[in-house]
């Protein structure tokens, strides 16, 4: 299963630093900026006291310090939740109009997250612009469903998939208006129902 997974998408996955210094990334076991992923979806550390290689299976196992066969299952549940995904070289028009019409539905549920959450649940988009190595106006513009340049797509909605709760906003949309009473149960809202509330006016008195 390992030698198929997209490196950069475990990567993203493991919350590793994403920016690049010309194609090298920042090791996560030296933190030198010497850090190349390969086409075969292997990476290697050129710094000479660390040297680490080895593929997405090995990289999980390392950062993580845990056994191969439990890197393998966490492997296989966040491919299963698409927070990484198979290295995908080509497809027919067909199939990048299904997976497209797919990723633009899941930035329709993103965008509906960030309306309906104040903190502490609210997106950092600092956080993912770190994450991704994008800017500001370049992960806007993904998230709000214009297509970019294919790997970098990619790259960014394994971000938002490994970071942003889904199954929490669908939940609390079930609760209706109820999630809102609960809401305003916290002290901290009572002033915004005073400022909503019509008052009855006193009559003076003669």
């Amino acid at each position: 299963m390992n030698d198929t997974i997209d490196f950069r998408s475990v990567m993203i996955h493991l919350s590793l630093n994403m920016r690049r210094k010309y194609d090298n990334y920042e090791c996560p076991f030296c933190h030198k900026k010497s850090f190349t992923v390969y086409p075969d979806e292997k990476g290697y550390c050129h710094t000479p006291t660390c040297k680490w290689s080895g593929d997405s299976l090995q990289l999980v196992c390392d950062v993580k310090n845990i056994s191969r066969n439990d890197a393998y299952k966490e492997l296989g549940i966040a491919l299963k939740e698409n927070f990484i995904h198979i290295k995908v070289n080509e497809q027919t028009y067909d199939e990048a109009k299904i997976e497209l019409a797919k990723d633009l539905e899941f930035l329709a549920w993103v965008r509906m997250y960030e309306g309906f959450y104040d903190t502490p649940y609210r997106i950092d988009r600092k956080i993912l612009e770190e994450k991704t190595g994008l800017n500001k106006s370049t992960l806007s513009k993904i998230i709000n469903g214009q297509v970019c340049n294919a790997v970098t797509w990619r790259k960014t909605l394994a971000v938002l998939r490994s970071d942003i709760d889904l199954n929490r906003l669908k939940k609390d949309l079930k609760l209706e208006d109820k999630y809102f009473v609960e809401l305003l149960d916290d002290e901290k809202r009572g002033n915004d129902i005073k400022k909503y509330q019509i008052k009855k006016k006193r009559r003076n008195k003669k």
